[in-house]
């Protein structure tokens, strides 16, 4: 069997794997305040979004993220919409982890990891 990596281990590639998140383009990563603010997008999540980034989820939107009571992590798992669709193509669901972050330290957020 497989043995997980240490959190020692990620810790020390991180300037690695921020570079990846922000630069890749398939895997698409947006942080939202509690009220639908965003405080943070990638490059490839910002092409999925209209004038509102909060707007622009569709299924499950925001008002439906933002009610889930639940201390499972990821928050929620499986495919979304958006409501951004490219010119000649059809939409299309997403799969995506939703995750909720309410320690003490930090503004609760909601992070979506999306691959398309």
């Amino acid at each position: 069997m497989e043995e997980k990596l240490s959190i020692d281990f990620w810790n020390s590639w991180i300037p690695e794997i921020k570079s990846v998140c922000e630069n890749s383009k398939t895997l698409c990563l947006a942080i939202f305040s509690d009220t639908g603010d965003l405080l943070a997008v990638n490059d490839a999540m910002s092409l999925l979004f209209l004038d509102s980034p909060k707007e622009s989820l569709v299924n499950p939107d925001f008002e439906t993220i933002s009610k889930i009571d639940s201390v499972v992590i990821p928050l929620f798992e499986g495919i979304t919409t958006m409501s951004r669709v490219i010119p000649n193509s059809a939409r299309k669901g997403h799969t995506a982890n939703l995750f909720y972050d309410s320690s003490p330290t930090s503004e609760m957020r909601e992070k979506i990891y999306e691959s398309g």
